[in-house]
């Protein structure tokens, strides 16, 4: 599957499917490319901090977290 290379939540629900089943450093990279389109979207953020602590980056999921909470207070 080719994705456009421009759309974010393509790329972030990628990273949901890949997650599910178990390829861990590929949904991290659709997660970061969706951010990375659309830095604005705190599901995108909440999405790889779930995935993160999973991993066992508990730093970097809690600063994924603390950005999806300050997006989202805006």
């Amino acid at each position: 599957m080719t994705l456009d290379g421009k759309d974010s939540i393509a790329f972030n629900s990628r990273g949901v499917v890949r997650e599910a089943l178990g390829n861990q450093s590929g949904a991290l990279a659709d997660y970061d490319k969706a951010i990375e389109l659309n830095p604005g979207e705190p599901s995108f953020y909440q999405n790889r901090s779930n995935l993160k602590r999973t991993m066992g980056d508990l730093k970097g999921a809690q600063a994924d977290l603390d950005r999806a909470v300050s997006l989202r207070s805006r």
